[in-house]
């Protein structure tokens, strides 16, 4: 199971990012949007299907997408849409040779300032156990909930 992580938009300043070595710019273009999608393609490096389904979610008119340049290169990218007044965080990458330079962080930065200007009161997040994306998550401050297991209501009457 993938953890959750929350963050109360207005308990921490998302300043701390390098916002000078990072510059993100909203997609707002098909061109802008064909980045966006390759960069998530090249940074998950996933299947076929897998290309597809991530493809299809992100084209969807409620995400908003962004792109982190540094020095006017591509080389990662996130999303987010608000659902029910919460930032919902994902669809995050970064192309292999540019991790571990604060793309996330700042791509998370970024996000956490378009949510707070949106009014969302909670920012929410998964990401994979153990993975730079949660400690990323818990050092801006995020709250991180480990899922163990789900239960599904029976509808039998047993």
């Amino acid at each position: 199971m993938r953890p959750t992580a929350v963050l109360r938009v207005g308990a921490i300043r998302p300043d701390g990012t390098d916002r000078n070595q990072w510059q993100i710019r909203e997609v707002s273009s098909a061109p802008d949007a064909a980045l966006f999608a390759d960069l998530l393609d090249a940074g998950y490096a996933a299947t076929d299907n897998v290309r597809s389904l991530i493809r299809t979610e992100h084209a969807l008119p409620m995400v908003r997408a962004f792109i982190a340049f540094r020095n006017g290169e591509p080389l990662a990218a996130a999303a987010m849409s608000v659902q029910n007044a919460v930032a919902v965080l994902g669809g995050a990458s970064t192309l292999p040779a540019a991790r571990g330079a604060g793309a996330q962080s700042a791509l998370l930065g970024h996000r956490i300032r378009v949510a707070r200007a949106l009014g969302c009161p909670l920012a929410a997040a998964t990401a994979a156990p153990r993975s730079p994306s949660v400690r990323n998550l818990a050092r801006l401050g995020f709250t991180i909930v480990e899922r163990t297991a789900w239960r599904v209501k029976s509808t039998t009457s047993d």
